[in-house]
């Protein structure tokens, strides 16, 4: 799972999915069974890094493959609010642009180069409370 990669975003659909108390939420992948044996190092990379127990580059991890996987972004009023507050909105619109372009097939700057951008400005985004730090 490297943020750098070349290729076009992986063939997966990502989810956090909050319990009924919101206190807990599940990272979930759901894999088409063509691309299972593709997404086996991306599993087995998200296994080692949650073992480690370092949550944020855990959560910056899935908060990456979930902007670099989607075609829309649904966030909660209270989450927007609080980007727009500190200012952090318009790193994650930056994200996201540079992310759409790295998909661009007539894109003028390599998708490796757009794809660390983003993942750079990621870094002082917090889209996933952790409580845990």
């Amino acid at each position: 799972m490297d943020p750098q990669r070349l290729e076009n975003p992986l063939q997966s659909i990502y989810a956090i999915i909050p319990d009924k108390s919101l206190q807990t939420a599940y990272f979930c992948v759901l894999t088409p069974n063509e691309s299972v044996d593709s997404m086996k190092v991306v599993i087995e990379n998200l296994e080692k890094l949650y073992n480690k127990y370092d949550k944020r580059e855990f959560n910056k991890l899935i908060e990456f493959l979930l902007l670099d996987a989607s075609q829309n972004i649904i966030m909660t009023e209270t989450l927007y609010n609080n980007l727009k507050i500190n200012g952090a909105y318009l790193l994650l619109v930056k994200a996201c642009i540079a992310l759409v372009m790295a998909r661009l097939p007539i894109c003028p700057y390599p998708s490796e180069s757009l794809r660390r951008y983003s993942y750079n400005l990621l870094k002082s985004i917090d889209l996933i409370s952790n409580g845990h730090q």
